[in-house]
């Protein structure tokens, strides 16, 4: 009895010392009030769902234990808060991934209907929507112009965008100048977007210029793009709940809603979700209720949105007519009329697409408007690495950012897509979509990652539901737990800076790494050098591409060509938690410090990498822009000056404050002037690497204007 008592109370003693220490570290880093709420919100829910502190062997309360390492190597307040989520977040997503199933937690207490999940969708993406606009982020990339044919259609009744241009009429909505995008035709500008989203926006913009600026375009615009992707959201949770039948798909379907790619993309005013709405329904309609009419109606928007999902809707458009063909019994008169009534909306919006581009271009044929004429002389490799990128490139693929659909390419094994409802025209439409997108090495812009895919995007949700329905037991549900929660753990962070969303891979970038490694990884652990990356140049001397790609191939052809493979499931179960261990070192352990801009002044040698931080070589000072924190890493290795000797200029009168890890060596004031002297020796440290490091945080409160003011090192 002793022994078992002794077996039962172990496991709670391990986690209450590691939830003691987790208490420790955050006391002695002073996390602050935020981190430690959170973590106890996370806790009780976690507790009520999956009850660790029942007698649980393995918890992620033991995994805690480890978090005063994060005090080792510390650099400042702000980046150990970093480090501290980021371990916290990782211990319950390792713990869950090789712990098993478990948790259970309800998400609807009773029936879930249609409105139901449209009215949580639509909640989910407003949220995102304010999270965007506390940003500052504005529309970009095509979205501003899609709104402008909205404007041009509302106030001027066509579609010549000049006086739009001349006259920055988009001021209305946009605060920046924007380029051109379209030819010019007798005088006339005209974009080479397709209209169809801008015909979503028409009704929006009339009730825009209504409120007369009551919500800041930023917003409002965010907020329309959020209803509008609701529909695809429902759309989405029928498809799911049709085609695994056996299967109560709300979770899954409340995780992939809540995580990125969907949660992003759903803010923007893009053409892909729209087109994969009037899909879905589509199909939804003419699958299961038979309205042949309304799915071709549906099916007959699609190309007025862009001309790249024609051989998907052309797929989708047969199946229906086989379905059609064989209800009817074959030939006849019964056959001719429904197929003339499914076939009807298509071949008239076919035609008027056609008239649009004669009017507005000179040709029937609508290939006119596209700015891309030489599709056909893109060598091939080219075309490899485009179909690559979309779900391996560290910038704009789903690797980083959502790596569960990484999975999606297991989904074709027999036992699993026998259970897919009309799997091959789902596989077809998928497989097609993929390769001619990247046949024309087209990818996104200045928009999120994964924009190419996301068409197909409930198309690869219903593979991934299906395998992790139908998945073998043991490492393949750890693997898509892991993937799952190391999705979630990005999409928390492109919330915390949803700038990292946008990662422009056009032929004038340079940069590989993605700015979401950059901010994980420091200058001791550069993860943004272990990941692909398929710029549009020279990617052949890159290893990490090919080191990928022999580890992902190798794993498809064991994981076709095995039926069973308990001895290497077991094996990967063994290896799980060394791994995780490491994944929690790289990530968590080094300070998330990366040098960039070196600086020489007053006997210091020290990096600061902003751009509003700038030496002015005539006053031998720094001119700083007040509103912003700054961190400067003075490199001691490198440094002769024996003391900090740092003058602040502020005839702005903003407020300044100074601080070196914990210790504030200026409390926030707004002196005139300002001076920082003590001996080197006297200031917190940290390694970076090789590096020996000093970090001083200045904090700097702007006004309702720009103001600015100097820092001199003497």
């Amino acid at each position: 009895m002793k022994i078992r008592s002794l077996k039962t109370l172990l496991p709670t003693f391990s986690s209450a010392v590691g939830l003691l220490l987790l208490l420790v570290t955050w006391h002695l880093g002073d996390g602050g009030a935020f981190l430690l709420i959170g973590f106890a919100a996370w806790i009780a829910v976690s507790e009520t769902a999956c009850r660790f502190l029942s007698g649980t062997a393995v918890t992620p309360y033991l995994a805690m234990a480890l978090s005063p390492l994060l005090l080792v190597h510390y650099s400042s307040v702000g980046d150990f808060r970093i480090r501290l989520a980021c371990f916290f977040m990782l211990a319950y997503i390792l713990v869950l991934a090789w712990r098993g199933p478990g948790c259970r937690l309800k998400v609807f207490s009773g029936p879930v209907r249609p409105g139901h999940i449209w009215l949580v969708s639509l909640l989910a993406f407003t949220l995102a929507a304010a999270a965007l606009y506390s940003q500052g982020i504005h529309l970009s990339g095509d979205e501003p112009h899609y709104v402008m044919i909205a404007q041009s259609l509302a106030e001027d009744g066509d579609f010549d965008l000049r006086n739009n241009l001349e006259q920055k009429t988009y001021f209305a909505y946009l605060p920046v100048e924007i380029r051109f995008h379209g030819s010019v035709r007798s005088g006339r500008y005209h974009s080479f977007h397709l209209p169809g989203m801008s015909f979503l926006l028409l009704p929006f913009f009339y009730l825009f210029r209504l409120l007369g600026g009551a919500i800041p375009a930023s917003l409002y615009f965010r907020l329309v793009a959020a209803l509008i992707h609701s529909f695809f959201a429902l759309g989405l949770f029928l498809v799911l709940r049709t085609s695994i039948p056996d299967k109560d798909g709300s979770r899954l379907f409340l995780f992939f809603l809540a995580t990125f790619p969907l949660v992003f993309q759903a803010v923007h005013l893009f053409p892909e979700l729209p087109a994969a709405t009037l899909m879905v329904f589509a199909y939804v309609f003419g699958r299961d209720k038979k309205r042949y009419f309304l799915a071709g109606l549906l099916l007959a928007g699609i190309p007025w949105l862009h001309l790249k999902y024609i051989i998907p809707t052309a797929i989708m458009a047969l199946f229906f007519a086989r379905r059609i063909w064989r209800d009817a019994g074959g030939p006849g008169a019964r056959a001719a009329r429904s197929l003339a009534s499914f076939f009807s909306a298509q071949a008239a919006s076919l035609a008027a697409l056609g008239l649009y581009s004669r009017m507005l271009y000179g040709s029937f044929d609508p290939r006119v408007i596209s700015p891309e004429k030489n599709f056909l002389a893109i060598p091939f490799k080219f075309r490899i690495e485009t179909l690559l990128s979309f779900f391996l490139d560290q910038r704009d693929g789903l690797l980083v950012y959502a790596p569960v659909f990484l999975l999606v390419f297991l989904a074709f094994k027999k036992e699993v897509r026998e259970k897919i409802r009309d799997f091959p025209l789902l596989a077809a439409i998928f497989v097609s979509y993929v390769l001619f997108h990247a046949f024309t090495t087209v990818r996104g812009g200045y928009s999120p990652a994964a924009r190419p895919t996301l068409f197909v995007l409930w198309v690869m949700v219903v593979f991934l539901a299906a395998w992790s329905r139908y998945a073998l037991a043991g490492m393949g549900r750890t693997l898509f737990r892991f993937l799952a929660g190391m999705t979630v753990f990005a999409t928390a962070w492109l919330f915390y800076y949803p700038l990292f969303l946008y990662q422009p891979v056009t032929r004038e970038v340079s940069q590989r790494a993605s700015a979401l490694l950059l901010f994980l990884g420091s200058e001791a652990v550069k993860l943004t050098s272990l990941l692909p990356s398929f710029l549009k140049t020279s990617n052949a001397a890159y290893l990490p591409n090919w080191v990928w790609l022999g580890l992902l191939t190798a794993g498809l052809g064991f994981y076709y060509v095995k039926s069973d493979w308990p001895k290497a499931s077991a094996a990967a179960r063994l290896l799980f938690p060394p791994l995780g261990l490491g994944l929690l070192f790289l990530l968590c352990l080094f300070p998330h410090v990366q040098l960039q801009t070196r600086y020489q002044a007053g006997g210091l040698s020290f990096y600061c990498n902003s751009r509003n931080f700038a030496y002015k070589k005539e006053v031998k000072g720094f001119k700083i822009l007040a509103g912003q924190d700054y961190d400067l890493f003075i490199d001691t290795q490198g440094s002769a000056a024996r003391r900090l000797d740092l003058r602040l200029l502020n005839s702005g009168r903003v407020a300044l404050q100074v601080k070196n890890g914990r210790r504030t060596l200026l409390a926030e004031n707004t002196a005139a002037e300002n001076r920082i002297q003590c001996p080197m020796g006297a200031l917190q440290r940290f390694s970076l690497g090789s590096k020996k490091m000093i970090h001083l945080g200045l904090e700097a409160k702007g006004g309702p204007g720009p103001a600015f003011f100097w820092l001199e090192l003497r």
